[in-house]
């Protein structure tokens, strides 16, 4: 009967601690389901705003545990909705939202531009602390949603690059009216990020696709030269990246990406001049991976390089070694995985050797073990979803294959366990 919210606070933190310890499911559920129950009810118990944001940020630690996001989500909102200059609460949405636009693009961009807005007009308008815009961003930072590989940011320039890169998405997708303007704006916050952190490589990256995409509008629009205009304003972005950040690993791999890219479009219709072309770049490749030789994505960028359809299968050899050796160096990459098992694939059906299928298959079976596929909910679930659906696909491709392999006959129960293995994934 008491009415004082803290002792039901109180309750539910000691329910919330017992459920992390526990090792019964059952138990464990019904802990959190004590600490729900226990927070519901010092919300219902809270006589100020104040008091009912601490019991709802207490009620979404239980959703972020049992991976009820949805739930979390709603948590944040409806702090936000009491206290709207909130910042862990809107700068954790938000992160979420982004990080979901990131693996799913789509329409979600809009309403990352829209919520950073929001929160830039919060941090920037007149009277507002100005230290709140230089505050490191991992003062608000919660375990589930760090990424690995994320670097240190100030609140103020996160802001901007997320509402910089939410505005070029948007406009590439064809999500708004006037992708001229919408670019515009885009350059202006990737410019102030650019001003405030000029070690950050992935600004030199973005400015250099809203470069190209505005290159590509102009020529649309008539002018035959605005492409290779835009081309090599990206390119000189980044150089210029690679400069600011004391020649770094992730700017000179953003380089050699966009110059591969380019490399499409400038390519000739014949196929020896092709190859010719490309295989120009290998220097640059094999020079990237001396330079970075504990880099697993050095290495897989050469992979990919290598496996250029346009080299045809004769750098398959080498593109299989190089893919190896970052997978050697970051073990839990399910993408470079996923590479080598279909390099082995192409090498099988170009040489029909079957240690190349067994290998492929092995890869793959051992990485649906891996981290990044795990079933999951939360802001990755759809990358892990569609690293799942890579994975059995090349399985039931590769169990196909060996069915259909002419140079190693099966016997009838071997056949036959090949083909419940391609429907068992086909099902999957």
């Amino acid at each position: 009967l008491s009415k004082d919210p803290s002792k039901f606070i109180k309750d539910g933190d000691a329910a919330i601690a017992s459920a992390r310890q526990a090792t019964d499911k059952e138990q464990r559920k019904a802990l959190y389901a004590e600490a729900e129950l226990k927070y519901k009810k010092a919300y219902g118990r809270s006589k100020t705003d104040e008091l009912k944001v601490d019991a709802i940020y207490h009620l979404a630690d239980v959703y972020i545990d049992t991976g009820e996001w949805r739930d979390v989500l709603g948590c944040w909102g409806k702090i936000i909705r009491l206290d709207s200059k909130d910042i862990k609460a809107r700068y954790n949405r938000l992160k979420y939202l982004y990080i979901v636009a990131q693996t799913s693009p789509g329409p979600i961009w809009q309403e990352v531009a829209t919520q950073s807005t929001e929160f830039i007009d919060i941090i920037e308008k007149p009277g507002a602390s100005s230290e709140l815009a230089t505050t490191d961003t991992s003062k608000w930072d919660i375990e589930a949603l760090k990424q690995s590989g994320e670097p240190e940011h100030k609140l103020g320039p996160y802001l901007h690059l997320i509402r910089g890169r939410a505005n070029l998405a948007a406009a590439q997708l064809g999500l708004v009216t006037n992708r001229e303007e919408t670019i515009k704006q885009a350059v202006l916050d990737l410019e102030k990020v650019k001003q405030l952190e000029p070690t950050n490589p992935d600004i030199y990256f973005y400015l250099a696709q809203a470069a190209t995409f505005k290159g590509d509008i102009e020529t649309a629009k008539g002018d035959p030269e605005a492409r290779a205009r835009g081309q090599n304003e990206a390119i000189e972005l980044l150089k210029e990246g690679i400069t600011a950040t004391n020649n770094g690993e992730k700017a000179n791999i953003n380089l050699l990406a966009v110059k591969h890219s380019f490399s499409f479009a400038q390519a000739s219709n014949n196929a020896s001049d092709q190859q010719k072309q490309i295989l120009a770049m290998e220097p640059e490749y094999l020079a990237l991976t001396a330079n970075f030789s504990s880099n697993a994505e050095a290495f897989s960028v050469l992979a990919n390089f290598y496996s250029d359809f346009r080299l045809g299968p004769t750098y398959l050899d080498k593109a299989i070694d190089a893919i190896a050796k970052a997978i050697s160096i970051d073990a839990n990459s399910v993408d470079s995985v996923i590479s080598a098992a279909n390099m082995y694939s192409k090498r099988f059906n170009t040489r029909k050797q079957p240690a190349d299928l067994a290998k492929a298959i092995e890869l793959a079976k051992n990485a649906l073990l891996l981290p990044d596929a795990q079933e999951a909910t939360g802001p990755r679930s759809q990358v892990i979803k569609m690293n799942q659906l890579r994975l059995h696909s090349i399985l039931a491709y590769n169990y196909i294959d060996q069915i259909m392999d002419s140079t190693k006959p099966l016997g009838e129960s071997e056949g036959q366990q090949l083909l419940s293995n391609a429907q068992q994934e086909v099902r999957q």
